[in-house]
């Protein structure tokens, strides 16, 4: 598999969790220690992948939520 190959699979780990999951499931059981090593990577970036969507989220709700208006009555 070329570099290109690698990169294009990390990047969609990363951007979608689920197609991380679904090559780490794939290539587990693969008997090529390339592509078991490309499972591994996918799953962690993965996790990082929703890890970022999660603290993303989180951050959008704390910003909408946010009871500050920024007008003081004094």
């Amino acid at each position: 598999m070329s570099n290109r190959d690698k990169s294009f699979w990390y990047v969609t780990a990363l951007l979608f969790p689920l197609v991380g999951m679904m090559l780490f499931v794939m290539w587990w059981g693969s008997g090529e220690s390339e592509k078991k090593s490309i499972a591994i990577r996918s799953l962690c970036l993965s996790f990082l992948g929703m890890f970022l969507l999660v603290l993303l989220v989180v951050m959008g709700a704390i910003g909408i939520f946010s009871t500050d208006s920024g007008i003081h009555q004094g």
